[in-house]
C-alpha cells in the first residue's frame, strides 16, 4: 500500500491565507477576505508558496514525466460543458479565473510525440484555452476553442516561432516501431490551422510553412500549403498545394501530393536534402502529382506513382561523384557533366566550368517501379543541346534510354573522331572528312544508347549526322537557342519541346 502522506492545515482566525500542504509536493493556498475567496494558488512538485493574484486561481510548480493522453477525454468533456452552458454562463463573473503560470515539465508526451524541458503557461480566455509552450523542441502557442466551427469541428490554432524535428538517425522518432509515426492513425489527428515561422531539422533551418490540417473518416488532408522550405516556394500555383494522408481499416497508409512548386537555385535545395550540388539554376518550377505507400515521411522513389513536369532556367551541370546511392544515383543519370565525361572527348575549353544551359525541361511518369520520360528531357545551352528519352527501371536500377548530343564542331575535330570512336579508324576518318568539310558552319549530333546500370551507365554510339546552320536575313547563322538546327528527315534529331 502507498505510504500515508502528511496533511497540514494553516488557517488564520480572521482574514488571510489558508494553506493546505500534502506531503512534500503539493500545496494549496486560498486568500480569504471578508468570507470570500479573493485568490487561490496550487503549487505542485514542491511546497513553495503558490502564486496568489486577485481574481485568479493559479497553478505553478514542477512536474516530471507527464502523459497528455489521459487529459484528452477531460478536455473534450470540458469543451462540451462550456458549449452547453455558454448561454447561461455569459455575463456571470463570479468565481476565480483558472490559469497556469511557469509550470516546468521534464517531459511532456502525447502518443509518439514528446517535448523535453518544457515550460507552460495556460489561460482560459473567452472562447478558447490558450497554451504557451517553450521547450527544447519548440516555442509557440496553441489555442483550443470552446466550440466548433460552422461545420461543428474543433479547430486548434497553432502558432509556433520554432519547431525542431529530430535529425537524421535520431532515436527520438522511430518510424519502424509501434510507437513511431508509422503507427499513427491520421484520422485521430486534431483539426488545426498551423503556422511555423522556423521549421528545423536537427540544427538546420528549413524555412517557414503554414497549412490547414483537417481529418475525416478516410484520413487527414493538409491543404492550403504555403511558405518556403529548403528554397522551395510552396504556394506557386493558383491552386494551393495539398497533401492527403489516407488510412485504411486494415492499417495500411498512403500519401498523395499535388501542387505547383517553384525554386531558385535548385542546387541549394538538393544539397539541403543531402543530394549534393551537381546542378545549379537561377529559377525553376515543378508540377507534381505523386502518390506512395506509407506516411508522408516514408517516401521512396521506387514506390512512387504519378507524374512530375519541370522546367529549370539559366543553370549549369557540375561534375558529381558516381558513387551515389538511392535517389541521388537516379539523378546522376541526367547530369550532363557526367555524360560528357563518358563521351571521352576533350572539350575542356567549353565545359571546364560545367555545362551551362539556358533551359532544362521534361515530364516524368512513375508507375510499377519504372521512371518513364513521357516527353524527352531537353537541355538547351549556348553551345550544346542534349535530349534524352526512354525509361529507368528503378527496382533493378537499369536505364534503357536514348541520348542525342548536339555540339559545335568549330575548328576542333578531335572530339568528333572520339564521338565515332566505335567505328573502324578508316571509316571514322572518312566520315569526318566528308561530313564536316565545312566544319566552321556546322554542328554535329551524335545518337547514343544509354544502358548498363545506374551505378555504371554505359553509352553505346549509334550514329552521327551534321547539322548545317542556315543563314538568316541578317546573314548570320540561324538555329535553336544553342545555335543548332535539327536536320530534316531524321527522327533521331532533337525536336523543339512544346512550352
Amino acid at each position: 500500500a502507498e505510504a500515508p502522506r502528511r496533511l497540514q492545515l494553516d488557517a488564520p482566525l480572521g482574514d488571510g491565507a489558508v494553506a493546505i500542504t500534502i506531503g512534500d509536493n503539493l500545496r494549496l493556498d486560498l486568500d480569504m477576505q471578508e468570507g470570500d475567496v479573493r485568490s487561490g494558488g496550487l503549487r505542485v512538485g514542491d511546497v513553495d508558496s503558490p502564486i496568489l493574484e486577485s481574481g485568479y486561481f493559479t497553478v505553478s510548480g514542477h512536474l516530471g514525466r507527464h502523459n497528455l493522453e489521459p487529459w484528452q477525454a477531460l478536455l473534450t468533456r470540458y469543451q462540451s460543458l462550456l458549449a452547453a452552458n455558454s448561454s447561461t454562463a455569459e455575463g456571470q463573473g463570479d468565481g476565480l479565473q483558472p490559469r497556469v503560470r511557469g509550470l516546468a515539465i521534464d517531459a511532456l508526451s502525447l502518443g509518439s510525440f514528446s517535448l523535453d524541458e518544457a515550460d507552460a503557461d495556460v489561460d482560459w480566455l473567452p472562447g478558447a484555452i490558450r497554451v504557451d509552450l517553450s521547450a527544447r523542441q519548440l516555442d509557440g502557442s496553441i489555442a483550443i476553442p470552446d466550440s466548433g466551427d460552422v461545420e461543428g469541428a474543433i479547430v486548434y490554432q497553432v502558432n509556433l516561432q520554432r519547431l525542431q524535428l529530430p535529425s537524421q538517425g535520431s532515436e527520438q522518432v522511430d518510424t519502424d516501431t509501434e510507437g513511431g509515426t508509422e503507427a499513427i492513425d491520421p484520422r485521430a489527428l486534431p483539426n488545426a490551422d498551423i503556422d511555423i515561422a522556423s521549421l528545423q531539422k536537427g540544427e538546420k533551418d528549413w524555412g517557414q510553412v503554414a497549412f490547414a490540417l483537417r481529418t475525416d473518416s478516410a484520413g487527414a488532408t493538409i491543404n492550403n500549403i504555403r511558405g518556403r522550405l529548403l528554397g522551395v516556394q510552396l504556394d506557386r500555383g493558383e491552386q494551393p498545394a495539398a497533401l492527403r494522408w489516407l488510412y485504411s481499416d486494415e492499417g495500411a497508409t498512403r500519401t498523395e501530393l499535388q501542387g505547383m512548386f517553384a525554386v531558385g537555385n535548385i542546387g541549394d535545395t538538393l544539397a539541403a536534402l543531402g543530394y549534393g550540388g551537381a546542378i545549379e539554376s537561377k529559377r525553376g518550377q515543378f508540377d507534381v502529382d505523386l502518390a506512395w505507400p506509407g506516411a508522408p515521411q516514408q517516401w521512396q522513389l521506387a514506390e512512387t506513382e504519378g507524374q512530375v513536369g519541370f522546367r529549370l532556367e539559366n543553370g549549369r551541370f557540375l561534375r558529381a561523384s558516381e558513387t551515389a546511392s538511392g535517389t541521388l544515383r537516379v539523378l546522376s543519370v541526367f547530369n550532363m557533366a557526367n555524360i560528357v565525361r563518358r563521351l571521352k572527348f576533350d572539350f575542356r575549353d567549353i565545359f571546364s566550368k560545367g555545362i551551362h544551359f539556358d533551359e532544362m525541361r521534361g515530364d516524368m511518369v512513375f508507375a510499377d517501379g519504372i521512371l518513364n520520360l513521357a516527353s524527352p528531357l531537353v537541355v538547351e545551352g549556348p553551345s550544346s543541346r542534349f535530349e534524352m528519352s526512354g525509361q529507368i527501371n528503378l527496382l533493378a536500377e537499369v536505364p534503357d534510354m536514348r541520348l542525342v548530343a548536339t555540339l559545335p564542331v568549330g575548328s576542333n575535330l578531335p572530339w568528333v573522331a572520339a564521338l565515332i570512336g566505335g567505328l573502324p579508324a578508316a571509316a571514322g576518318a572518312y566520315l569526318v572528312t566528308k561530313i564536316f568539310e565545312e566544319q566552321v558552319d556546322s554542328v554535329a549530333s551524335a545518337v547514343y544508347d544509354v544502358g548498363g546500370t545506374l551505378q555504371k551507365p554505359e553509352l553505346s554510339f549509334r550514329k552521327i549526322f551534321d547539322v548545317p546552320l542556315p543563314k538568316g536575313r541578317d546573314g548570320k547563322k540561324a538555329g535553336n537557342n544553342d545555335g543548332s538546327a535539327a536536320p530534316k528527315g531524321d527522327e533521331s534529331a532533337p525536336k523543339k519541346h512544346p512550352r
